[in-house]
């Protein structure tokens, strides 16, 4: 499998995009030499990745949905590849259960999986979520309702949420 790259224009700046086979694997705040090698060490730990190749043209639906997003227009999300350890992918695709603008914390998502005790599992593979955004991670919160950690800040974390209850 070949995985193609870009960036991606956001309100938090440049972002880091990838689609393999037609489905998004990564999407990330931040387009750096630095971020582009973190991604290809994570994706590359489980998946068989013959080459990653920057191409902004090939990410072009999962640019269009992002510029869709941050302009509150609910859209059709792109597929998606996950790509993980088994209890990450059960963990994120339980959350792409979660509906637009909901909240869950992380011991519903626990339950979800049939794991009710793995709270702080969940919330590890939560924070290691490649897809951000498109997998809402930042709609999980913690079982008294506060926000808790995000990999992109509180500050994103706020400002998403924000924006998916105006929409």
């Amino acid at each position: 499998m070949h995985v193609e790259y870009g960036e991606i224009q956001s309100p938090f700046g440049l972002m880091t995009g990838a689609m393999a086979e037609g489905k998004v694997v990564w999407l990330d705040y931040g387009h750096s030499e630095q971020h582009i090698s973190d991604m290809k060490k994570r994706l590359g730990r489980h998946a068989d990745i013959t080459e990653f190749r920057k191409n902004d043209c090939a990410i072009k639906p999962l640019r269009d949905w992002v510029n869709c997003y941050f302009k509150g227009e609910e859209t059709k999300k792109p597929p998606v590849l996950l790509i993980g350890t088994a209890f990450q992918v059960s963990v994120w695709e339980a959350l792409l259960e979660v509906e637009y603008g909901c909240l869950k914390s992380y011991k519903e998502i626990a339950e979800r999986i049939g794991n009710p005790k793995a709270v702080r599992a969940v919330g590890q593979a939560v924070n290691r979520n490649p897809i951000s955004i498109l997998v809402p991670c930042h709609c999980i919160i913690g079982t008294n309702g506060s926000l808790t950690g995000y990999n992109g800040g509180l500050d994103k974390k706020t400002y998403l949420l924000e924006l998916e209850k105006k929409s």
